[in-house]
Parts: structure tokens; sequence; C-alpha cells
């Protein structure tokens, strides 16, 4: 991307436990790509075929575990959880 305010496939990507491949105008890399993933700058065509062929050829490894653990903060329940939370914060004041 050249601009992604967030990037909700960052999160799904994280979810499955694959690799992730994002420039650095995504929001999202700073909560989501930990580990899991490369962070190229936006429109440097050779890192991100560098970053491509790295992930394609195993030459880096990722620790797609955390990116699991971390994809589950954003799931349904969780936002759920949240909205509810927020709701009875506001019933209180």
């Amino acid at each position: 991307s050249r601009y992604e305010p967030w990037g909700v496939v960052l999160v799904e990507a994280a979810a499955a436990g694959v690799p992730i491949i994002c420039t650095d105008a995504c929001g999202a890399r700073h909560e989501v790509v930990r580990g899991n993933g490369i962070v190229v700058p936006a429109g440097d065509v050779a890192a991100m075929a560098e970053a491509m062929a790295e992930v394609a050829g195993g030459r880096r490894t990722f620790d797609l575990d955390a990116g699991c653990r971390l994809a589950e903060s954003y799931s349904c329940e969780a936002w759920a959880e949240r909205v509810v939370g927020i709701c009875r914060e506001l019933c209180n004041a």
C-alpha cells in the first residue's frame, strides 16, 4: 500500500499463521508485524521483491505463533467485550 490507515488483512494473515509482508504506509504494522513479517518502504519495489524472495525461499524465520496470539485480541469476541465494557462505563458515569 502507498497509504492504508489500518489494513485488516494484516490481522487476517496473522490469524492464519502466515508471514506478513507490508509497507511502512500501513498503520497496522505497528501493532501486527512483530517477528511475524517484514515491513518495507512504500514504493520500494526492490525491497518488496527481496522480502517476497525471503519468505518464498524460506531464508528467514518468523514467529508465526506470536502472530496468531496477537490476532486473537482483534477477534469478534474481543471486540464485543470491549464494546460491552465501554457501554457499562458509560451507563455508570
